[in-house]
């Protein structure tokens, strides 16, 4: 309902756009944490830009999923999805 809903209600889209804006600044918090603690591939990544990145590109696949767009079993989405956050990647 949402996904359609997003399309022709000004209201559900400012809705969305806000939930957005929240995920990507806790994540961002939480790069900034990881920062801090040293755990971060590259210093000069900046977190609001990296949590920006991984939403909407997760953001994207996982409306194909709650959509019943795919084959693959949802545990194998779930263990790629977070070894890629994860861990990045490339080597």
């Amino acid at each position: 309902m949402i996904h359609e809903a997003k399309g022709v209600s000004p209201l559900i889209e400012e809705k969305w756009e806000s939930i957005t804006d929240q995920f990507i600044k806790r994540v961002s918090a939480n790069i900034e944490i990881v920062r801090e603690l040293g755990l971060i591939r590259n210093e000069n990544y900046h977190a609001e830009v990296i949590a920006g990145s991984l939403y909407y590109i997760e953001e994207r696949y996982l409306w194909k999923i709650i959509l019943d767009k795919t084959d693959i079993p949802i545990e194998e989405i779930a263990r790629d999805m977070t070894t890629m956050y994860t861990f990045g990647l490339f080597k």
